[in-house]
């Protein structure tokens, strides 16, 4: 049977070869006549698609020419079967075959019945796989004009809301994975559709790859953030928000230790806290991607002219992510700005000296967890805490790694063999 394909180069086709198409504006034709399947097109028409508002003034007689070499393609095409018919009538042709051997319309029907399915049918993924696996490029390759243009978009529209719904239900059965690398093509092709960023930034969650998921929002961020008045939308931010809940291979998995409670001596949260989104979203992404480096020590600095509120940002994220920090959230003022006091060194944090408001002594509780880490074998888990120190601009030699001196003091102090 013929065969014709629109989603990709103007192609005829048997179940058998190819045949050959002819050149641009016969391609142009064919198409012309194959986008309105069984209808009759007016001659006017077929020459405002082939040659959009400047026709030359032979075209009336090209689109004739062009139909006689159709006519004998399609010949050729049957192979001494019944070709099929492209009659003139009326001032105008209408080629006689039928939707399902138009590539173009079948994924048109293909679609149709996808959404006439329920939800949870497992056939409406099969039927949206089935449409998209048509595509073989950009619709009518090659071909110019604004008729062909429109074909382009109403196809690429629909495509799109194939892939959509495809990589929704792909997901939400736990096959993510299998459409991520046709989300990517996707964005590729369209960088600011935001539904896109957010089914990938799911579908690369659902399979425990959440860093990559933060990399796709951050980029989406940058794309939008060079278009005036553009943000991320409701969706968008929530696929984020989602991307930023720990993901591992034990996620889910039961236990019998107990929850690991550490000492919380953060300052009261601002209620009310606004603004800062994107200083609270970098923020969140550093934390996430620092859990894929078990051993990793990560400083986060927040700079700015005094009275800005970095404190009030650094403690409002510490609540805000004070799940992700079960060991301990504690907090130490380095005294960087107090003229009344000397600054507090990095030793005197981790010897116990830095105090905080109720008297409770930072370095020993930093000790303390990490000490009630060790295991019964006497291996060393990762402590994981967050401490917030804030007054640092005038000791910032001391705000770096700590010495292994200051250490061996500490450890002196808390009567400990080793840390």
């Amino acid at each position: 049977m013929v065969q014709f394909r629109l989603l990709g180069p103007v192609e005829i086709t048997t179940d058998t070869h190819p045949v050959d198409a002819g050149p641009r504006k016969q391609q142009a034709v064919l198409a012309a006549l194959l986008v309105d399947v069984g209808v009759l097109v007016p001659i006017e028409k077929i020459i405002d698609r082939v040659w959009d508002e400047a026709p030359p003034t032979t075209a009336r007689g090209a689109v004739h020419s062009y139909v006689t070499r159709l006519r004998r393609a399609l010949s050729e095409a049957a192979a001494g079967g019944d070709a099929p018919r492209l009659e003139h009538r009326h001032a105008g042709y209408a080629l006689g075959v039928r939707p399902e051997q138009v590539d173009l319309h079948r994924f048109r029907l293909l679609l149709d019945r996808a959404r006439a399915t329920r939800g949870d049918d497992p056939r409406r993924a099969e039927l949206l796989r089935e449409a998209l696996g048509l595509w073989r490029g950009v619709p009518l390759t090659g071909l110019n004009g604004e008729w062909a243009e429109s074909v382009r978009r109403e196809a690429a529209q629909r495509r799109l809301g194939a892939v959509l719904d495809l990589a929704r239900l792909e997901t939400a059965v736990g096959r993510g994975g299998v459409v991520i690398e046709r989300l990517r093509e996707m964005l590729d092709e369209h960088p600011l559709v935001e539904p896109l960023s957010a089914a990938l930034i799911r579908a690369l969650t659902a399979v425990g790859r959440n860093a990559e998921a933060l990399q796709v929002y951050a980029e989406t961020r940058r794309r939008l953030a060079e278009e005036p008045g553009a943000d991320p939308s409701p969706d968008l931010r929530q696929a984020y928000r989602d991307a930023l809940s720990p993901q591992g291979p034990t996620a889910g998995a039961t236990s019998t230790a107990a929850p690991r409670r550490g000492p919380v001596l953060l300052p009261a949260d601002v209620m009310g806290f606004t603004g800062r989104a994107e200083a609270v979203s970098t923020l969140d992404e550093l934390a996430v991607m620092s859990e894929r480096e078990a051993t990793a020590v990560v400083v986060a600095v927040l700079s700015g002219v005094p009275g800005v509120g970095k404190t009030a940002l650094a403690v409002h994220w510490a609540h805000h992510a004070r799940h992700r920090f079960p060991d301990g959230q504690l907090f130490a003022d380095l005294r960087g700005f107090d003229a009344s006091r000397s600054a507090v060194t990095s030793e005197q944090v981790v010897r116990g000296c830095a105090t905080d408001g109720a008297g409770l002594h930072l370095g020993r509780l930093l000790l303390e967890a990490f000490v009630g880490g060790l295991a019964a074998k006497g291996s060393v888990r990762a402590m994981v805490v967050v401490v917030v120190l804030p007054f640092a601009e005038f000791v910032v030699e001391d705000t770096g790694v700590v010495d292994d001196h200051a250490v061996e003091k500490a450890v002196e102090l808390l009567g400990v063999d080793a840390v």
